[in-house]
Formats: C-alpha cells, sequence, structure tokens
C-alpha cells in the first residue's frame, strides 16, 4: 500500500468498503507515507489530490444544499470535503453566517 501511485483502492480489503477505504488513505496512509519518508511530498500531494469523496458527512448536508443545491457536489474530493468540515467548525457551528468567506459580500 506504501507505494506511490496505488491509490486508496489499495486500502480496500473483504469487510472495508470504498468509504473507509477513503478515510484510511486520508488519514493514516498518506500522513504515514509522508511522514515516514516512504513518499515525497511531491507524491503525497498527487495522492491526495485524486482522492474521491468517502461521501458527505452528516453534519456537512446542509452546508452541502446550500453550496451546491439539489445536483451539485462541492464535497466531491476528499481534500474538499475537509475543507467543508473546517467550514462548519469554524463558522456553521458558531452561529457565523454571513462571516463565512463563502457569504455574500454584505
Amino acid at each position: 500500500m506504501l507505494a506511490p501511485g496505488s491509490g486508496w483502492q489499495a486500502a480496500r480489503a473483504p469487510g472495508i468498503g470504498r468509504g473507509t477505504a477513503v478515510e484510511v488513505a486520508a488519514n493514516a496512509v498518506i500522513p504515514a507515507a509522508l511522514g515516514t519518508g516512504a513518499w515525497t511530498e511531491e507524491a503525497a500531494l498527487e495522492a491526495w489530490a485524486a482522492l474521491p469523496s468517502p461521501g458527505t458527512y452528516g453534519k456537512l448536508r446542509q452546508l452541502e444544499r446550500w453550496l451546491g443545491g439539489r445536483d451539485g457536489r462541492p464535497f466531491g474530493s476528499a481534500g474538499r470535503l475537509q475543507g467543508g468540515l473546517l467550514l462548519q467548525a469554524d463558522y456553521c457551528a458558531r452561529g457565523c453566517c454571513g462571516r463565512c468567506p463563502l457569504s455574500p459580500p454584505a
């Protein structure tokens, strides 16, 4: 699994579905490979950019609807999903609507 370019599919095993495999790649494999020097920073960034979204988390459903409408996919990659989690924690969960970087100008 720690070979650059192997992709998130290498994290799949019996009982581990697509979403969990993406989560394992995003939260364990890529950071460990970079931290141990098994991958270069370039290889880790390339692997990160290629990760699809594991699926939107429940707490992001409202933000997802607001950003993308019914047919949009604002969290279509793992990186965008992580960004959504940051927005939700820093703005949505604190009642800071209108102060979020995605809010329309006043």
